[in-house]
């Protein structure tokens, strides 16, 4: 993943356009926004999950779940599942209770990035 951040505040998350190599070739990835909004009965889930098409182009699908009586989030949609990228966890408050940004990294970008450091001792 080359150029992809997630950029988020108390009730929005906004992804920029970036690259996924996969297979030594380069897709392209149109960035997304969406709002958290919550729900005065439940806590909800987000994920924003990264897919391939029938056309083979990468693409973000948003779940959002509503936890009550055992709902589980899962990706429910006809696509091929590459990644869960996004996952965001509130409280019926809105209050933020955890998440996490999945990236990726090439292993041949992270050896060309580490041999650009300074050792460290």
């Amino acid at each position: 993943m080359v150029g992809i951040d997630v950029d988020t505040t108390n009730n929005e998350v906004a992804v920029s356009d970036g690259y996924i190599y996969k297979g030594g070739e380069k897709h392209f990835i149109e960035g997304i926004y969406f709002n958290l909004d919550t729900d005065k009965q439940f806590e909800v889930v987000y994920d924003l999950y990264i897919t391939i098409n029938s056309n083979n182009d990468f693409i973000y699908e948003l779940e959002k779940t509503y936890l009550d009586e055992g709902a589980m989030p899962c990706y429910t949609g006809d696509n091929k599942l590459f990644l869960t990228f996004v996952s965001v966890k509130l409280g019926i408050d809105g209050s933020f209770f955890e998440g996490h940004v999945t990236k990726i990294v090439d292993s041949e970008e992270m050896v060309e990035n580490q041999e650009d450091k300074p050792e460290t001792r």
